[in-house]
């Protein structure tokens, strides 16, 4: 099941079909005004409650939809440091309708603790991302382009850094763990 505001959820059917999930329900609705027919296992969130000055009420109603030991997944953009000077370049209308405070991984686990559920994880999942909403035309769009590439490509190198730092933090869980148990 989906809730969105958007016109578009033919598309969004569409998307889901193509992808070997034809059964999805959907809603087009406010999630402020919107009561969940059920509870759910897993809600999942993709860049939604950043865009609130007050993101507890949305937090909430993503806490509210979940049924007692289900999983409540949120995800935000990193729109810190280098991501905040190439959006304010180059996608700068995008960027004023963005919460910075919520983006901080401390500040969204307060956020989620304070709805009262466990925290498995907060923070990056992802080392460097850039993309642009609008990249305009002539120039902006050329450097704006380039930027993206060049943010995939340090993505790539990042990834296989972050793949080899998860790899030695779990071995050294592992022994504490190991040890723990001595």
């Amino acid at each position: 099941a989906g809730i969105d505001y958007v016109d578009q959820l033919d598309q969004v059917r569409a998307a889901l079909t193509a992808n070997d999930c034809p059964e999805a329900e959907l809603f087009r609705a406010d999630l402020f005004t919107f009561e969940s027919p059920r509870q759910f296992d897993v809600v999942f969130s993709a860049g939604f409650v950043e865009h609130f000055e007050n993101y507890m009420p949305a937090i909430r109603k993503h806490e509210e939809a979940l049924r007692p030991g289900g999983y409540l997944v949120i995800t935000v953009p990193n729109y810190t440091h280098l991501q905040h000077l190439f959006h304010s370049v180059f996608d700068a209308e995008n960027l004023r309708n963005h919460r910075f405070e919520i983006m901080k991984p401390s500040v969204l686990r307060e956020a989620v603790e304070a709805c009262g559920l466990k925290v498995l994880h907060a923070g990056p999942v992802q080392s460097f991302d850039f993309w642009v909403v609008n990249r305009g035309r002539g120039l902006r769009r050329f450097l704006s382009r380039t930027c993206e590439g060049a943010a995939d490509r340090l993505q790539r190198v990042l990834s296989a850094d972050d793949r080899k730092a998860i790899k030695k933090r779990r071995k050294a869980e592992k022994l504490r763990r190991k040890a723990g148990r001595r």
